[in-house]
């Protein structure tokens, strides 16, 4: 309940013109979830295609307004996603796109590397399930990991759902 009382209040609060007395939060435009949201958003995304080196990484595509927690969440995964592919994938670039999904927002990882089959990842491994899956799941979204041998990777991140 608890979970489904924030997803709400992070629906409320998006919404343009509502009063911040009325959703206990800031105003929709101002920092908390208009453009600085969305600067914050690149930022992140940007910061942690850094931080793959030395894997070259592209960020490309619109950057919508999210809330801050689903902003932070979001870049976790992605950076999540990049570590796999520096480890896992057998190459040496990735692609991180951004893309509006009428309601919500996109945000896909891509490799051409080696690729995997998702369903013989060991229970044992947490990084998909725990790292991605998730942190997707408590800011109200979804992840997807499609991906199989010898054909790349692409972790599709949702929100909302």
């Amino acid at each position: 309940m608890r979970a489904q009382a924030a997803h709400d209040l992070q629906v409320l609060q998006a919404l343009p013109g509502v009063p911040a007395a009325m959703t206990g939060g800031e105003p929709s435009g101002t920092s908390g979830l208009g453009s600085g949201a969305a600067a914050s958003l690149r930022d992140r995304l940007m910061t942690e295609a850094a931080r793959a080196a030395p894997l070259e990484v592209t960020v490309s595509g619109p950057m919508a307004t999210l809330p801050p927690e689903v902003s932070t969440e979001m870049s976790r995964c992605v950076g999540e996603a990049l570590r796999n592919v520096a480890r896992h994938a057998g190459t040496n670039r990735a692609e991180v796109s951004v893309r509006d999904a009428g309601h919500g927002l996109v945000v896909e990882v891509s490799d051409q590397g080696r690729g995997f089959d998702p369903r013989l990842v060991a229970a044992s491994r947490r990084g998909i399930r725990e790292s991605i899956r998730a942190r997707m799941e408590a800011v109200g979204g979804d992840a997807e990991v499609i991906s199989a041998p010898g054909e790349g990777t692409r972790v599709v991140l949702r929100w909302p759902r």
